[in-house]
């Protein structure tokens, strides 16, 4: 899987074709309040590519990447460590946590949460309000935080509205996931997955699925074309459909 690379900025870390709207807080330092279980941290200044957009009250933090041609939301959070590839669309509400990847040309619809660590392969989509998660652990009480768990998305994948994807779970490329589906092991190349808990479908659920759907839009072909016929009725009257 390729990540996005590393994009060469200027001095000032924000190209000077990179449109940035009102109210944007540019450059955010993590925070280092002890009530957090993982220190925030930054070991490099916010970069945006060139042409990239930043939609107005969008949250960017120092230390994250953004590359070239972007949009980036209103409202969306970009954390401390995060790299952004070329040609992405991050929705409205997103956050993009700390130290995930990115890579180029990958879609992130509103109000989905890309969790730390997490990777995800080119040409990706991601329907809205898909949950991920990082952290197996449960001890709620007396928390202490041991280092993240992060899953990996790879190429071309389709990951319906609403699905929720566990932690260390790998997903190879061109796989599609189901609206609402809960991810809770590996998927292999190209597999489609439904359900909750997910699980695979086979190549001949696969082919009927496919041909209910191509019935389907027969059907709708044909009452589309029906709609403007001339019909007769038992009279011999002529009437419209």
């Amino acid at each position: 899987m390729r990540l996005a690379r590393a994009y060469p900025v200027d001095d000032r870390h924000i190209h000077d074709t990179a449109v940035i709207h009102p109210y944007v807080v540019v450059d955010m330092i993590p925070s280092a309040s002890p009530s957090l279980a993982r220190a925030g941290h930054a070991e490099r200044l916010l970069s945006i590519g060139p042409r990239t957009e930043i939609m107005p009250f969008a949250l960017l933090y120092r230390g994250a990447h953004i590359g070239s041609d972007c949009l980036i939301g209103n409202h969306a959070t970009v954390r401390e460590q995060a790299t952004i590839g070329d040609r992405c669309i991050i929705g409205q509400y997103v956050c993009i946590s700390y130290d995930a990847e990115l890579a180029d040309e990958v879609r992130v619809q509103n109000g989905t949460l890309i969790a730390d660590g997490w990777k995800v392969g080119r040409g990706t989509f991601i329907g809205v309000n898909v949950s991920t998660m990082s952290d197996r652990r449960r001890d709620v009480v007396d928390y202490e935080f041991k280092g993240s768990c992060p899953s990996v998305i790879g190429e071309r994948c389709l990951i319906g509205s609403g699905a929720v994807i566990l932690p260390g779970i790998t997903i190879g490329n061109d796989v599609v996931i189901g609206a609402g589906a809960l991810v809770t092991k590996d998927i292999p190349d190209g597999a489609t997955v439904l359900g909750q808990p997910s699980r695979v479908m086979g190549t001949e659920q696969q082919a009927q699925m496919i041909a209910q759907r191509a019935m389907a839009q027969a059907l709708a072909n044909y009452q589309n074309i029906t709609r403007d016929t001339d019909q007769w009725d038992g009279s011999g009257a002529r009437q419209r459909a």
